[in-house]
């Protein structure tokens, strides 16, 4: 269910930097029911009421409510949490993979995503042994407070600190550091955001002697982006497509399963999506809220006729299919000139054509001592059916 919850949530990343887990441990949590789709119940728990008794304290409590998001989707807080959602998700997009692809090969994709998260956090803890400090939030801090018209306008520090190398090899830690500020209006005694500004790189203006474009101030419709993501309406399931040929099988994987499997954890993932909606929009304003869904749906639209575009493109992509041994090979021509083309192993098993492997097929340019370049071709075994989506 919130595999794709969890990338897709990616627009609220760069915003929660700045809250701390501490914090939003004391004023949210979330509590997961359950163990399949059937009977899980998924609650998003306020500890205690938002504080809108002032402009401050609005913007204080939205940062901390987008930290709990924050850490919800992207951080170790919550980690039972993630895992069981994880879970239920996992085996509700299985039945749908099933349709097309044979257990034993979603048994290996899951096997390989394992090793590769083990491996990743073994590399991390090497990592932290030789210096390096894990990425973190750096607490939202209050700069300024003033009064401009009829708003109080709250201004805000907040970014991340992270560790890179330097040329000696060694780990240097940076922070990023975002600045925005929330104009805020009091209706009827509670205080809410009527808008927000981020101070930004002004790519349409002139760049200084030194190539460095102007820092402005910039509108940044910040419910927007959560409008369009938790407001829209669940995908409908597809038609089940025809497979009895090892071509209509190999096009059902890169059209029809990616739908399939969006349509299959919608409907588990709208009730958090509405709970998390009823705990932000209370905080803007009706004219922020307004402008914010204009705005989302003019996103939306915009990623529809991307996805439109796509879907044909996917539609008309040339499938080259060879008998090999116990099946069929089907390779899949890539989406562009820098992708991987997808390579797939079909079988016929008793309840029809199956995919029993999959992988991207890259082509690895290596040098020797001389300079003479030779490619040689790469095989990466998928490690989630996911992978359909984005190559």
């Amino acid at each position: 269910m919130l595999n794709r919850t969890i990338v897709a949530l990616s627009i609220l990343a760069v915003l929660a930097l700045g809250a701390s887990a501490e914090d939003a441990k004391r004023d949210y949590d979330a509590k997961i029911e359950g163990d399949s789709a059937e009977n899980v119940k998924i609650k998003i728990v306020a500890n205690k009421p938002a504080d809108q008794t002032s402009a401050r304290a609005t913007v204080e409590t939205y940062n901390r409510l987008l930290g709990f998001i924050g850490d919800l989707f992207f951080y170790e807080e919550y980690r039972e949490f993630k895992e069981k959602a994880e879970a239920i998700g996992e085996k509700v997009e299985r039945r749908v993979c099933g349709t097309i692809i044979t257990e034993a090969c979603l048994d290996e994709m899951s096997l390989l995503k394992k090793k590769q998260e083990a491996e990743r956090k073994e590399k991390e803890a090497a990592d932290i042994k030789d210096g390096m400090t894990p990425r973190r939030r750096i607490p939202a801090k209050v700069t300024a407070e003033k009064t401009d018209g009829a708003h109080t306008v709250i201004e805000v520090e907040e970014g991340s600190e992270y560790s890179m190398k330097n040329r000696d090899g060694k780990w240097e830690t940076k922070s990023t550091i975002n600045q925005l500020r929330f104009y805020c209006a009091a209706k009827d005694g509670v205080w809410q955001i009527d808008r927000a500004e981020k101070f930004a790189t002004d790519y349409s203006g002139k760049p200084d002697k030194d190539g460095r474009y102007p820092q402005v101030w910039k509108e940044e419709k910040i419910m927007a982006g959560m409008l369009g993501f938790f407001a829209r309406h669940a995908n409908l399931a597809p038609v089940a497509p025809e497979i009895d040929t090892p071509e209509k099988l190999a096009r059902a994987a890169i059209t029809w399963l990616g739908e399939a499997r969006r349509a299959s954890t919608d409907g588990l993932a709208q009730n958090l999506y509405g709970q998390v909606l009823d705990l932000f929009k209370p905080l803007f304003s009706e004219r922020n809220l307004k402008d914010s869904m204009a705005e989302a749906e003019k996103q939306g639209a915009e990623e529809a006729k991307r996805r439109e575009q796509e879907a044909k493109e996917d539609a008309e992509r040339k499938i080259t299919i060879k008998e090999a041994e116990g099946g069929w090979q089907a390779i899949i021509a890539a989406r562009g000139k820098w992708s991987p083309e997808i390579v797939l192993t079909i079988a016929k098993t008793d309840k029809g054509l199956r995919i029993s492997k999959a992988a991207l097929r890259r082509m690895e340019t290596k040098y020797d001592d001389k300079g003479n370049a030779t490619e040689t071709e790469k095989l990466e075994p998928f490690n989630s059916p996911s992978q359909f989506d984005w190559n």
